[in-house]
């Protein structure tokens, strides 16, 4: 017994330090909300949508097919005051966000700022877009500094269209919970032995 507990601790000695020494291949997955359920436009139910605020109007943003792409995408048809709508994501324990990328096109005609935030633990990075555009143009976390986002807020005026966001879902890391694991097992064979000797 004792000759198995004594492998046993080194295997999981071993398995500590490359914990701590080489990072854990995690199953990063990617989720992209296009506005298209199937065949119809819809909302991909890994996104949450809260209007946050409105125009003088009351809110006016809608799913639409595009008739320049032909794909289905998110439109804000508001005038002054800007719209916000918060997006947050349905993750799963200990899961977290560490990328986003969304496409923005302005085809107001009238200079007005569409726009997003990117929203981590304590910090917030802003975007913003005002070219007359019938184009999309992609904004991402890239070079923002954030390690995590936690949610966006999409601000839009009249004509403000949103496509294609794109998180990265990160999963727990698995070498915190292995190095916890050897330390645990370690510590308790410590005072497995000091109790026996």
């Amino acid at each position: 017994m004792r000759w198995f507990v004594e492998r046993f601790s080194r295997l999981v000695l071993i398995c500590a330090s490359v914990a701590i020494w080489r990072p854990a291949v995690s199953a990063e997955t990617f989720q992209i909300e296009d506005f298209e359920n199937g065949t119809v436009a819809g909302f991909d139910p890994f996104f949450n949508y809260e209007l946050l605020g409105q125009g003088l109007n009351g809110p006016a943003w809608e799913i639409m097919d595009d008739f320049i792409t032909g794909s289905g995408h998110l439109l804000f048809g508001s005038g002054d005051p800007p719209i916000t709508v918060n997006v947050t994501f349905n993750l799963a324990p200990g899961e977290y966000v560490d990328y986003v990328a969304i496409d923005i096109a302005d085809r107001s005609g009238f200079n007005r700022t569409s726009g997003v935030r990117f929203i981590g633990p304590g910090s917030t990075a802003a975007v913003g877009y005002d070219v007359d555009s019938r184009v999309f143009a992609t904004f991402d976390t890239a070079g923002l500094g954030l390690s995590r986002i936690d949610s966006i807020q999409l601000l839009g005026n009249l004509e403000s269209h949103f496509d294609n966001i794109t998180v990265r879902v990160v999963p727990e890391p698995a070498a915190a919970t292995l190095l916890a694991t050897g330390l645990a097992w370690m510590t308790l064979r410590r005072r497995g032995r000091r109790t026996s000797g």
